[in-house]
């Protein structure tokens, strides 16, 4: 799990980075897309044994439908 996190905080960080650095900040998801999807297409096999990426997304997706409700006016 620390493996995936640590993956994805760098290449987030970079993605950032790089769209900061072209000027057009606002693109920072594009580029760590292009990044992610080219280390995934590169390294396949080593990318594969991350098999936590489901349960990190779901404990992710729970926090954000929590954080979500409780803004919520009823």
């Amino acid at each position: 799990m620390s493996q995936a996190l640590a993956i994805s905080g760098i290449v987030g960080a970079l993605g950032v980075s790089i769209a900061g650095l072209l000027g057009i900040s606002k693109a920072a998801i594009l580029f760590t897309t292009i990044l992610i999807v080219s280390l995934a297409t590169i390294f396949p096999q080593y990318l594969e044994k991350l098999t936590v990426a489901d349960k990190i997304g779901t404990l992710l997706m729970q926090i954000f439908f929590a954080v979500i409700g409780a803004s919520a006016n009823i």
